[in-house]
């Protein structure tokens, strides 16, 4: 697949700024993880076959604390910003999902790959955050 073939609607460009921010949040240096992905998903940029409620952001920076802890300030991060190489392979599985289908790139097809990608993180999150139950991109 070649990424000038994907037709990239809004939803996922809103995504991609929302786990920017909630990394910033979670004190991750605004590089996005999976982690962050799942957690826009969930709060900002919600696919509808998402069916499970909407956390509230104070309990999920609470849970995400011990989670995934905030890095300390002595650490050394040479390029603020950006993606992790895992959070490139959903995007890409995301974009296949959506040229294949002979559609736009919408959250719907980040939501489905991060369930391949991601299915460990994904349960985990959720079970953390009391809404693991209906979980299923179908």
């Amino acid at each position: 697949m070649e990424w000038s073939e994907v037709r990239w609607g809004e939803s996922p460009r809103v995504l991609l700024q929302a786990a920017r921010e909630i990394s910033k949040e979670l004190g991750h240096y605004e590089i996005i993880f999976p982690l962050h992905l799942l957690l826009g998903l969930l709060i900002n940029a919600r696919p509808l076959s998402l069916a499970i409620p909407r956390p509230e952001w104070e309990s999920v920076q609470a849970s995400m604390r011990t989670f995934a802890p905030c890095w300390g300030d002595d650490l050394v991060v040479l390029s603020p910003g950006g993606q992790t190489p895992t959070t490139k392979r959903i995007l890409e599985h995301a974009a296949e999902l959506a040229v294949a289908a002979g559609e736009l790139l919408e959250v719907e097809q980040v939501w489905a790959a991060l369930n391949v990608v991601e299915s460990v993180l994904v349960q985990a999150v959720l079970s953390r955050l009391g809404l693991a139950s209906g979980v299923s991109p179908d």
